[in-house]
């Protein structure tokens, strides 16, 4: 019976491990993905990063002590991203580096926290630390809620009218 015990933990426990970082970097890649999609100012695929299926949400707290908030469907964020998008017509030609993953997943659902820094070419670089949480929605993690917390005031002005979903002021 220990011997089964011994080897079902030796041969079964890297396949976990494996599972787990195949994870890990499935989400990485996800949160990745829709800070590139913002920063190309691609709504559609910004969205596609964000669950489908249940409501989302979204909290940035910003360097002047003002928060932004927002609730709603990935419908209504590819409408908020769009508008947001018409006002900065232009990419951003900004570069990012996410570190410090913290990654804790629990079976169809992974909460992640992480530091952002974000160059900006004509602009002081900013920082930023990150939380999301994530659902496995048809195959796929995406983002069900996001969380913004600068540690350093915004360089650019803060578009209030236009975010990512329906926004409320607190």
């Amino acid at each position: 019976m220990t011997r089964t015990l011994l080897f079902l933990l030796i041969a079964v426990g890297p396949l976990r491990l494996t599972a787990q970082s195949a994870d890990s970097i499935a989400i990485q890649t996800s949160i990745d993905r829709e800070t590139q999609a913002y920063l190309d100012r691609d709504a559609t695929r910004q969205a596609a990063c964000w669950a489908a299926q249940i409501p989302l949400s979204q909290r940035i707290s910003l360097g002047d002590g003002s928060v932004v908030t927002g609730n709603g469907d990935q419908a209504s964020l590819q409408r908020g991203l769009a508008t947001c998008f018409r006002q900065l017509t232009e990419p951003d030609k900004s570069t990012f580096a996410h570190t410090d993953f913290r990654i804790r997943i629990r079976g169809e659902a992974a909460f992640v926290t992480f530091h952002q820094v974000m160059h900006h070419p004509d602009r002081p670089t900013e920082t930023s630390q990150h939380t999301r949480y994530l659902e496995r929605e048809a195959g796929e993690w995406r983002i069900v809620h996001s969380g913004v917390l600068y540690t350093e005031p915004p360089s650019m002005p803060t578009t209030r009218s236009g975010g990512s979903l329906s926004q409320r002021h607190e």
